[in-house]
Formats: structure tokens, sequence, C-alpha cells
């Protein structure tokens, strides 16, 4: 009894100490795993090429693990740095092509073709400007910009002139609000400037503006859904140098700053690749001896090697191929629709495509109304929609059933999850990462199931017979 006791706390004890060990290797490893998952995934894809090397250096093993990784990052790794590089490159001249002016004519016909113009967009800028500016300028508070404060009686004809020019083109006016604002930019004529009154007053005449704009514009639904659909030019500009700007922050924060990123992407790719090589050439020997150490009877060790062997390539192949397929497919009609930087639009619908149920139209669906609304060509804009709704997104549905031949098929609702989640957690890889996680989590689901039904069919599981 001593005895057996004193075996459950040694063992309790060893628990312990494996469970600490264990979470201090995981912090050792953890900025490692990725790299490591990669060459993992990278070696089952190229075994069969690792094999032919093999047989053709006389099974040296050393030298075809040396010769297959080499060629991996020759078939893999050079041209996604290309493409990368180029297509950063293209959408970077892209941007500095973009003219605002044409942007503008654009919008205008779009405004009012769907009834969405501002009438005297400019005089009510003016105003509600002048009221911001005035309200900042009047304030002590130094975290904000110091900016001149208007006369309060410019503001009074500026807006005598804007109610003027709205008469003209025949748009009622609510009279109440109209004296309501009068009575507001006079109110403010009395206020010393600098104060708390006079804050309260610009604050006051601020509010009423609005009123009477959401009033004329048709109510606060419709108003802002107007002020939206008429950007000055200068908000154009500042949208357009945004998106420069958020689209290079996004590729720098995906791991901190510029230096940190190259330093990670570095470090990551040459653990990578001499992961690869060592897999290559001693792979059977370090799965073999994994498999010693695990508890998990052997026959689950080998159904889960060769799930993982199965699922990961026919996912990945699947998926790379169809989207590889649905990119060039879409390139062409790219190119044949004459959009520019087709490259570009090529390779991002490309990794679009990867998304399960959105997919390429995020690329294809805003080409199309750039070519509807910038260029001003419906026809082309029209046949571009057809030809990638039509061919582009549904050969996906015919390329993964052929490749995947019924294995691994994810519910869309599933595939899309796993693919978010994927993304999230682990960045772009996550795209291929995500549903080989959930497809082998099933599978081990399912090993377990069948451990629990063997458990219940052993004599001491089974419940005693009544007498």
């Amino acid at each position: 009894m001593e005895q057996s006791m004193s075996r459950l706390v040694s063992f309790g004890v060893l628990v312990g100490i494996l469970v600490v060990i264990g979470v201090m290797f995981y912090q050792v490893m953890a900025s490692f795993i990725l790299p490591l998952f990669l060459a993992t995934l990278l070696v089952v894809i190229f075994h069969p090429l690792h094999r032919w090397i093999l047989q053709r250096t006389r099974n040296r093993n050393y030298v075809a693990a040396l010769l297959t990784t080499i060629a991996v990052m020759v078939i893999v790794l050079a041209p996604a740095i290309s493409i990368c590089t180029f297509a950063l490159i293209e959408a970077s001249t892209a941007l500095t092509q973009i003219n605002v002016g044409i942007l503008r004519d654009r919008l205008d016909e779009t405004r009012h073709n769907l009834g969405l113009e501002m009438p005297q967009a400019d005089k009510w800028r003016t105003i509600e400007a002048s009221l911001e500016n005035a309200l900042l300028g009047g304030t002590q508070d130094n975290k904000r910009p110091t900016v001149p404060t208007p006369v309060p009686e410019y503001l009074v004809n500026e807006f005598n002139s804007l109610t003027a020019a709205l008469r003209s083109e025949e748009i009622v006016l609510p009279e109440d609000l109209v004296e309501q604002v009068r009575a507001a930019l006079a109110n403010i004529q009395e206020k010393e400037r600098g104060t708390i009154e006079y804050d309260a007053a610009v604050q006051e005449a601020l509010a009423v503006f609005r009123q009477f704009k959401e009033r004329v514009l048709g109510g606060p639904f419709w108003a802002s859904v107007i002020e939206i659909a008429n950007p000055s030019d200068e908000e154009l500009r500042e949208v357009m140098r945004r998106t420069a700007e958020g689209g290079r922050e996004r590729i720098v924060s995906a791991a901190g700053d510029t230096t940190a990123f190259l330093g990670k992407t570095f470090v990551g790719l040459i653990i990578m690749v001499v992961a690869m090589f060592f897999f290559f050439a001693d792979g059977p020997k370090m799965v073999e001896h994994v498999m010693q150490l695990t508890p998990l009877d052997r026959d689950y060790e080998r159904e889960l090697l060769s799930e993982f062997d199965k699922i990961s390539r026919a996912v990945v192949v699947a998926t790379l191929l169809s989207a590889v397929v649905q990119g060039l497919l879409a390139g062409v009609g790219y190119l044949f629709a004459g959009l520019e930087s087709v490259f570009l639009l090529t390779l991002l619908t490309t990794v679009m495509a990867m998304v399960p149920i959105v997919g390429t139209a995020l690329v294809w669906v805003p080409a199309c109304l750039w070519l509807f609304f910038y260029e001003d060509r419906p026809i082309a804009a029209l046949l571009l929609a057809l030809y990638c709704a039509g061919v582009v997104s549904m050969i996906d549905n015919v390329i993964k059933p052929w490749v995947l031949h019924g294995q691994s098929r994810l519910h869309p609702l599933a595939a899309l999850l796993s693919v978010l989640g994927g993304v999230q957690a682990l960045g772009p890889i996550g795209i291929l990462v995500g549903p080989m996680v959930f497809v082998f989590l099933a599978t081990l689901l399912k090993i377990l199931q069948r451990e629990l039904t063997g458990m219940e069919k052993l004599p001491w599981a089974s419940s005693p017979k009544k007498s």
C-alpha cells in the first residue's frame, strides 16, 4: 500500500515537472512554431520530388535533401518574393496616377444620376468649418490646433448668401430654422472671444446650423449619405493619402516596425530552410523518435501521420491550384477590359481566392465599379462582371472537388470561420493553416470517439445485470 502511494506521488510529481518544463519549452519555441510548421508542410508537399531526387542520387540522403531544399526555394520562395515586390511597386505607381479631377467629374455624374447632389456644397462647408474653427480657436486647450476665428458678420453674410442661393434653386427652406440660425449667429457677436460664453454661443450656432442642414437635405440619414457622396477635393486627396499610408502601415505592422519585420522574416526563412533540409534528410528517424516518446497507441500515431500527410497535401494543393487558376483567369479578364495594374489585380485576386464564399469578388467587384464610374466604360464593366461571376468565381467549384476527391471537404461555414480565424491568429499563412487545423482536430475527435466506443465494450464498463 505504501509502495503504491509512493509511486502515485512520484507519478504526480513527474507530471507536474513535465507540465512546467512543457510550458517553458513552448515559451522558448513559440516564435519558431510557424517556420517549423511551414517547413513540415513543404516537406509533405514536395516529398514525391525528394523521393525522385533520392533515387537519382543513389540514396545519398544528405545530398538529396540539399538538392530538394534548393529546388523548393527556387520553386516557391524566389517567385513569391519577386511577385510581392513587383506588386508593391505597381501599387505605389497606381496610387500616384489617379487623377483627382477625373475622379471628381465621375463622382459629380454619379451623384446626379442617383439624386445625391448637395446644392451649394462649398457654402455649407465654409460656414460649418468656420463655426468649428471658431470653437477650436475660442478655447485655451493647448492640445488642439490654434486656428483663426471668423468674424461673426462674415458668417451672417455667408448664411444669407447660402439661403438666397438655395431659394434661387427653388429649394423649400424651413423658415423657423432659418431665423434660429440667424439669431444664433448674431448671438456670437455679443460674446467676448476666448470666454466660456463665447464657446457656448458657437456650439449653439453650430448645432442649430446642422439641424437646419439636415432638414434641408431630407433628414439625418440622407444628410449623412449626401455628405459622404459629396467629398471636397481636399478630402479626396486625404483619402488617397491615407489609403497609401494605411497600406504601407499594414505591411509594416504585420510584425512591428520595418527593422523588426525584416529581421523576423529573415530569421523565420532561415529556420524554415534549415528545418526543411533536416526534415528531408532525417524526417523518418525524427518521426520514429517522437512516436516512441508519446504515450499514444502506435496505430493512432500512424493514423494521425497518414491523415496529416493526406490532408495537408490535399488542402494546400487544392487551395493553391484553385487560387492560381482563378487569379490567372481574372487577369485575362482585367487585361481585355483595359484595366491598369493588371499584375497587381491578378495577384490580389489570387490571394483573395483563398478566402471562402466572398473570395475573388473582393477584387473584381471594385474593379468593375472602377470601370463603370471612374473610366466611364459601362459595357466593359458589365462584361467583366459577367465573366468574373460566371467563370472566375465558379471555377473554384470544379477544381477543388477534382483535387480533393471527397477528402477533407469542409462545410462552407466551417471553411470560412477556419480561414478568418487562421488569418487573425497567424496572418496570411492562416489561409492555409486554419482549414488544416480544423480538419486535424476533427480527425482527433474521431479517434477519441472510437476509443470511447471501445471502452464501453469492455467488461468492467458494462452495467451489471439485474438479478
